[in-house]
């Protein structure tokens, strides 16, 4: 990608503390209105839109930087949609103009459906300041807050991860076939657990035995493109006999889906081991020496 093509205008916006809410009370959500008065304030918001480029062009949150999903993705992985390596995210955020000390703030307009896989990916990695806009682009509208249409220029800046991740957020296929955890959560749809349908990358259809279905699309709450609450989350998942006191493992397509699970899982219900299984059905399916599941 050409960053000096992509964003050739300034926005600006006077330069103030970065450390947001998270050396306030240390939250992984926040509110359209908190960012709206953060930035109506002057204050120094690092966003991150995670569209594709037609839809930030389009319109987006002032001085909001764009991701598209398949930057996230590392095209050099022997199977499709794995995660990018940290030092890529490094170069990639550096060259946005964000700094490690540099306080996130993620959004897309599908729920943070994409936006919880580059939160998930920066937890694996190591960096803890970083938050989802509950409802993202979607709430921003809604509120009839302000727009940007322009493009936007970022200098060049030094983003650097930690040198130990976080891989107790990480499930490997070895993990989650021979049982390391206690439940399974599938987040694709009804179809795709069936295998009446298989997206691209998948030979087989059907579903990891013992999984239980949590479509991603059930942690929303309703048009609002919000979160649940932790009390409707933990009703629905005594409804699917799930536990919030078990080790969980979430999987879907490819690791998407069941990021935006696993953050909710996590930052919302407040479970303590909820793993991410990036390979999910695409690398499950194309071992054939691992058993599945139609039923």
């Amino acid at each position: 990608m050409c960053l000096m093509n992509r964003y050739v205008a300034v926005l600006l916006i006077p330069l103030a503390s970065s450390c947001g809410i998270f050396d306030e009370n240390k939250r992984s959500l926040v509110l359209a209105d908190e960012i709206y008065k953060k930035i109506n304030a002057g204050i120094d918001v690092q966003l991150i839109d995670v569209r594709t480029e037609d839809e930030y062009y389009h319109s987006h949150i002032p001085g909001a930087r764009n991701i598209q999903r398949s930057d996230l993705v590392n095209k050099d992985a022997y199977i499709e949609g794995l995660r990018i390596e940290k030092e890529k995210l490094e170069a990639l955020l550096s060259a946005l103009g964000i700094n490690s000390n540099d306080s996130i703030y993620l959004y897309d307009a599908k729920g943070n459906v994409d936006a919880s896989r580059l939160w998930w990916m920066l937890k694996l990695y190591g960096f803890d300041k970083v938050a989802l806009i509950d409802g993202g682009f979607i709430q921003w509208r809604l509120k009839g807050f302000p727009v940007n249409e322009d493009l936007e220029f970022f200098e060049q800046a030094s983003f650097i991860l930690s040198d130990e991740s976080t891989l107790n957020i990480l499930a490997s296929k070895d993990e989650v076939h021979f049982g390391r955890f206690e439940q399974i959560i599938d987040a694709r749809s009804l179809e795709e657990y069936k295998g009446e349908i298989m997206k691209n990358g998948a030979v087989r259809g059907g579903h990891i035995p013992g999984a239980v279905r949590l479509d991603y699309t059930e942690v929303l709450d309703g048009g609002s493109f919000r979160f649940k609450s932790k009390e409707k989350m933990l009703r629905l998942l005594d409804s699917k006999g799930l536990s919030a006191d078990k080790s969980t493992v979430v999987y879907c397509h490819s690791g998407v889906r069941s990021s935006l699970v696993a953050f909710v899982l996590t930052e919302i219900v407040g479970m303590q081991h909820v793993y991410n299984y990036d390979g999910s059905w695409i690398e499950w399916s194309q071992d054939e020496s691992l058993p599945i599941s139609n039923e």
